[in-house]
């Protein structure tokens, strides 16, 4: 016979198994997306740091519009695989480019490091938000990108740019290819 206390953990290591189960296929499914803006901003940021300012700004144009167009794939095809709607990252992007708009008419930034600093730092803030639903993992990729960002900025400003790169883009493929596992 079983008793009521063993019962009951049983119950409770279930409980963890699939909210551990949960967050893992959470973290695999959302590898994807930060090995694919990590290599974007590896080249995009180095980019800002080779190129003149107006080449720059046309390659991060042009990387935008493919990351964009393959995180909507990446997040149909999972979604279908489901049997469910895709249509929520196409939603945050809308949503993302919108506040940085009206952000940038009430507040224009006036160099380019506040532009380079802006996508990560919202970036952060959405990971960590992100986070409070699926799991540890993203609040700390938004904190750990946050500071980073934070850091160069204030400290690192001649290197701003080739530390995005590197910091900024290698952390996002890294943590990418650590989330793939669960």
């Amino acid at each position: 016979m079983i008793t009521t206390r063993e019962a009951t953990d049983v119950l409770r290591e279930a409980a963890t198994t699939e909210r551990r189960s949960a967050e893992a296929y959470s973290y695999s499914r959302g590898a994807p997306f930060l090995i694919l803006w990590g290599l974007i901003w590896i080249v995009g940021y180095g980019g800002m740091a080779l190129l003149p300012e107006q080449q720059s700004s046309w390659l991060w144009l042009a990387l935008s519009v493919v990351g964009i167009g393959v995180s909507i794939w990446l997040a149909n095809a999972g979604a279908k695989a489901r049997g469910q709607s895709g249509w929520r990252i196409g939603a945050l992007v809308v949503i993302a480019f919108a506040f940085t708009y009206a952000l940038f008419s009430i507040l224009p930034p006036t160099n380019a490091l506040q532009v380079g600093a802006f996508s990560p730092l919202l970036l952060s803030a959405i990971y960590a938000a992100i986070g409070l639903w699926r799991g540890l993992r993203f609040v700390l990729v938004g904190a750990f990108l946050a500071a980073i960002t934070l850091g160069a900025y204030f400290f690192l400003k001649d290197f701003f740019f080739i530390w995005m790169a590197l910091g900024g883009g290698g952390s996002l493929l890294l943590t990418g290819l650590w989330m793939r596992h669960g």
